[in-house]
């Protein structure tokens, strides 16, 4: 129970905004559930009653993994992202009592403004990933070339339609010629006729 009250004490004094202290706090808060639970936060059983906790260690622990040391790390899973950058620490310190009221009320009961937050900053967290950022622009690059398959597709539609609209004008014309022949022929077998007759 003493660390628990270190943890929130520490958490109480999460002033400091300096990228040391940031990650302090983060590395505190990313150690509580192996101390405490024998097993890190991504192996904790999320199931409705743990979620509001996980979640709060989730945003407490965002910048543990992003100090000036790993620079590697950060390139190669969070696309250069400092902890400072971080939407989640952004959260914990724009807003330290909706974090503190996690610690004591469900995610649940949070209003829906509260709700929105915490979306916010989640979603955020995601767009740092590089793995997430990969993944929109593969999407997008799929979606691009489904568009430009698809004009491809409405151009040859459209030649296509062209090309038919012509061979049915060059038939209607080939129509009419041939008619106006037949009519030149009958005319000259009428005049034949007369010349005969007459």
């Amino acid at each position: 129970m003493i660390r628990i009250s270190k943890l929130s004490e520490v958490l109480d004094d999460d002033a400091d905004h300096t990228h040391s202290a940031i990650s302090a706090v983060a590395l505190l808060a990313a150690a509580w559930p192996q101390l405490h639970q024998g097993c890190s936060l991504k192996q904790l059983d999320l199931d409705s009653c743990t979620l509001s906790e996980i979640l709060r260690l989730h945003i407490l622990a965002s910048g543990a993994d992003c100090n000036h040391g790993n620079a590697k790390f950060r390139y190669q899973k969070q696309g250069g992202f400092l902890s400072t950058d971080d939407p989640c620490v952004e959260f914990r310190l724009a807003h330290p009592a909706l974090v503190k009221k996690l610690s004591s009320t469900a995610v649940y009961d949070l209003t829906p403004g509260e709700k929105l937050c915490v979306l916010q900053a989640l979603c955020g967290k995601l767009l740092t990933l590089v793995s997430t950022r990969v993944l929109i622009e593969d999407s997008a690059e799929e979606q691009r070339a489904a568009r430009q398959e698809l004009r491809e597709i409405r151009a040859e539609q459209h030649r296509r339609e062209r090309e038919e609209a012509a061979f049915r004008v060059r038939q209607r014309k080939e129509e009419k010629l041939r008619e106006q022949e037949q009519r030149l022929k009958e005319k000259e077998e009428r005049i034949r006729e007369e010349e005969r007759s007459g």
